[in-house]
């Protein structure tokens, strides 16, 4: 977005797994010439042998929006889904999810994106199955 422009990058996490259950949190922060921005990640799954449940709250502080009014806007998105698996076999798990997702923008974005932008999606995913 901006040649010759450097950018400095920190993140953490932090996870955690327990039985079902697992989650996860993560900051990040990225410096450039003209200032900071900040986001933050927060997530969770409950598995089971059938599949796994799952949510994840995303915030963020955005400097590079094409097409909309200079300026720094903090963007906040909630998910949540599903993966049933249809196959659990030989180490491995085939899944079919969907998600479903709603974003909050400020005031000043609206105009562009709406007043609760919606995603919501199908997937299909294969992964190395539980170990025993």
């Amino acid at each position: 977005m901006e040649p010759g422009e450097n950018a400095h990058r920190t993140v953490a996490s932090a996870l955690y797994g327990k039985g079902p259950w697992s989650a996860g949190a993560i900051f990040a922060r990225q410096a450039k010439h003209h200032g900071t921005t900040d986001a933050f990640t927060l997530e969770g799954a409950y598995q089971v042998r059938a599949g796994s449940l799952f949510a994840r709250y995303e915030n963020v502080a955005k400097d590079e929006l094409i097409g909309v009014p200079d300026g720094v806007y903090r963007i906040g998105k909630f998910t949540v889904g599903g993966v049933p698996n249809l196959v659990t076999d030989r180490g491995y798990e085939l899944g079919l999810g969907a998600y479903a997702g709603v974003s909050f923008v400020p005031s000043a974005l609206r105009p562009f994106y709406g007043d609760a932008p919606v995603t919501a999606g199908i997937f299909l995913r294969l992964r190395p199955g539980r170990m025993r």
